[in-house]
């Protein structure tokens, strides 16, 4: 069987609030009961998930992970455009924007990309993936677990004054 991890990110945050954002979510998760101090989740986990089937609670691994660090959150599919954010031309062609993508992870002072387009340069991280890909500083993932309720993540994002992107993917 393979893993399916759901996670949800900011889509802004200053690496000064990461540890405040990850404090925030886990203090909600476990003082809801939602997990246990080992980050399983427990039979209030149903409270704040769309699917209601209770497999998922028997399911291993099963577990929320605290991702501190720069990553790439992604569908698990190809990538099949990548469009600038100035014109909207997809530079998926272009074989340059991988490497800005590298400098971004390596926090290098450059990690823009100049579209071969319009030749307007904007960070790697503003352009657009059609929600198969995105860049945060942190992350939260939730193992083998269903969909989280829109509510929740809505709470979620009034808790921690910032919005907060949802992704699916399959390993």
């Amino acid at each position: 069987m393979s893993d399916l991890i759901y996670s949800i990110a900011p889509l802004e945050i200053k690496v000064e609030n990461i540890s405040q954002f990850k404090s925030k979510i886990e203090d909600l998760l476990l003082n809801r009961g939602v997990i246990s101090k080992e980050a399983r989740p427990t039979k209030e986990a149903l409270s704040i998930v769309k699917n209601q089937d209770k497999l998922f609670l028997s399911i291993n691994p099963n577990y929320v992970e605290f991702v501190t660090s720069r990553q790439i959150l992604y569908d698990g599919n190809d990538l099949e455009a990548i469009y600038c954010p100035s014109c909207g031309f997809n530079v998926i062609e272009d074989n340059y924007w991988d490497d800005a993508i590298n400098n971004w992870f390596t926090y290098s002072e450059s990690y823009n990309l100049e579209c071969s387009n319009c030749k307007v340069k904007n960070s790697i991280t503003k352009y657009n993936f059609l929600d198969k890909w995105f860049f945060s500083e942190c992350s939260v993932s939730f193992w083998n677990w269903p969909d989280l309720k829109d509510s929740f993540i809505h709470e979620i994002e009034v808790l921690t004054e910032t919005k907060i992107k949802a992704l699916r993917n399959k390993l």
